[in-house]
């Protein structure tokens, strides 16, 4: 009997431990459902709003709270089973005691009743079964508890993996965007290109209309030179003859006639030439780098001065000899020293056009190099022309596919502000569910469809955005040959610059010859045998 009842402490003692090892295990299992429920709240710190958004969360969160629901359902089964395994150990632990004091009783009373053994036969008997039915219906309990964690390893891993993707997409679409800032940058670099380029083409062909209205007043400078040339020249042979005439002392009215008929051509071709250069007083050449203006650049004001001072002496030399003629023909005269004289006078007038036309045709050679210059001006305005019309041309469709980009790139700015929307809807119903917040039946929860279509809608917007930036690259290649053809251009302008700074020079030498004309100390007729000069005639035949 005391075998007997030493086998049964024994073997309650090991219920007991059982017992507190199930217990144990359970308070563990609770515990730790209850952290992974309280881990998977949605309210996980490094994740961003867009994650959030996820309806992979919303079904997630259905999941655990499931799971919740039955591992509290299973928690208070065991609860209630350890209720009867206590119930059933105070029975024990009575008849156990009972049986104690009873072994102090073999001494004198060396066995046990029959009821006794018999009961406590039968309450081992049916303590076995319960333990064992108890022990089998955990085991679907711990089960279901492993696979448990197994599957919340495997959302942890899948939920990792999810949160990696959104944020590549995130940094590929903000790579995207640093892209497009860059590309609209050069777009503004390109506009105030085109704007400097618009101001060159504009000053240049201002700069071509006034050397061309300038070319046009030397050409009919040349004319009224060539035309007092050939006055002069005839009148440089008249004088022997008038000289002859007068030493005749007859003076047929034949050559008073030719004589004003001279002097009112003179006349005329002096205002002529005065009216011709009047308006050049109004034209100006662009002022190029390093080169200084001048008050005048064309020596027409010059010239027609000296032609009106031309004019005054011969009419005034005229008037003398016809007041003389007819004084020597009433008074016959003749006294030599007095035709001596007059002849003295008229051998003085034509050998001062004779020297003087030598000095001013040297003053005035440069102002005639415009005839060499024309023709390479007109060249380089030839060459000029085509290559600012095709860069025209070239900013004009870049203009236009500039507008074509834009228009992409706002409208990529709209998709990105529709996808904000639908993420920041689902943030906010992933939050309501995390919070295990009473839905209103009413309210149309999110499917987990939409999630899916959300990844898809992103990832379509990752591709364009990319065929946008492929576009831009396409673009700014292209940006790069305008830029390069820009250039050449440019250069054909500095080209042109310098040959109107030529041009600039040649007219500078204004003030050189005004220098010469004061060292002459002539008189105010002393001007007029510039147009006389054989090399007028010269010049303009070539």
């Amino acid at each position: 009997m005391l075998e007997v009842n030493t086998a049964a402490l024994s073997k309650l003692d090991k219920c007991k431990a059982l017992e507190a090892e199930l217990q144990t295990s359970l308070s563990h299992l609770l515990d730790e459902i209850r952290s992974q429920c309280v881990a998977r709240d949605w309210s996980v710190p490094d994740l961003t709003m867009m994650d959030k958004a996820s309806e992979g969360v919303a079904v997630l969160h259905q999941e655990w709270r499931r799971i919740s629901e039955e591992a509290e359902s299973a928690l208070q089964a065991t609860t209630d089973q350890l209720a009867e395994c206590e119930a059933a150990s105070a029975a024990f632990t009575q008849a156990l005691t009972w049986l104690r004091t009873q072994s102090t009783r073999l001494k004198t009373r060396p066995r046990l009743s029959t009821a006794v053994v018999s009961q406590f036969t039968k309450l081992q008997l049916s303590l076995r079964p319960r333990l064992t039915k108890t022990a089998r219906d955990y085991s679907p309990e711990l089960e279901f508890l492993e696979s448990l964690i197994a599957s919340q390893s495997d959302l942890y891993d899948w939920w990792k993996k999810f949160n990696e993707e959104i944020a590549s997409g995130r940094a590929e679409v903000d790579a995207a965007f640093r892209l497009i800032e860059k590309v609209l940058q050069l777009d503004a670099s390109a506009k105030r290109a085109e704007a400097e380029l618009f101001t060159l083409i504009s000053t240049t062909e201002n700069s071509l209309i006034a050397n061309q209205t300038s070319l046009e007043c030397m050409r009919d400078f040349t004319a009224q030179l060539n035309a007092w040339n050939d006055w002069l020249a005839a009148s440089t042979q008249i004088s022997p003859s008038l000289l002859i005439l007068i030493g005749t002392y007859s003076a047929p009215e034949v050559l008073l006639e030719t004589g004003d008929g001279l002097v009112r051509s003179l006349s005329a071709a002096a205002t002529r030439l005065s009216e011709a250069v009047r308006p050049t007083d109004d034209l100006t050449l662009p002022v190029i780098a390093g080169s200084q203006p001048t008050q005048d650049n064309f020596p027409a004001t010059l010239a027609s001065t000296l032609a009106c001072d031309l004019v005054r002496h011969l009419s005034g030399t005229w008037q003398q000899v016809k007041s003389d003629l007819p004084q020597l023909r009433a008074q016959k005269v003749s006294n030599a020293a007095t035709v001596q004289a007059f002849c003295s006078r008229l051998d003085e007038l034509t050998n001062w056009v004779i020297e003087n036309r030598r000095t001013l045709q040297e003053d005035l050679k440069p102002y005639f190099a415009c005839r060499s210059i024309d023709c390479s001006f007109e060249e380089l305005v030839g060459q000029f022309g085509q290559p600012v019309r095709d860069a025209m041309d070239r900013f004009a469709d870049y203009s236009t596919r500039t507008s074509e980009y834009c228009s992409q790139v706002i409208s990529l700015l709209q998709k990105l502000e529709l996808r904000k929307n639908d993420f920041d809807s689902l943030r906010e119903e992933a939050i309501r569910l995390s919070r295990l917040e009473t839905l209103d039946p009413s309210s149309i929860l999110a499917k987990p469809s939409d999630a899916d279509s959300l990844l898809t809608d992103y990832t379509t917007l990752l591709a364009d955005t990319r065929a946008l930036v492929s576009a831009s690259e396409r673009r700014m290649t292209s940006q790069r040959e305008l830029t390069q053809q820009w250039t050449t251009l440019r250069a054909q302008c500095a080209n042109l610059q310098e040959l109107l700074a030529n041009c600039c020079n040649l007219t500078g030498d204004r003030h050189a010859l005004l220098v010469r004309l004061d060292h002459l100390n002539v008189r105010p007729h002393s001007a007029s045998h510039i147009f006389t000069l054989p090399w007028f005639s010269t010049v303009s035949a070539s």
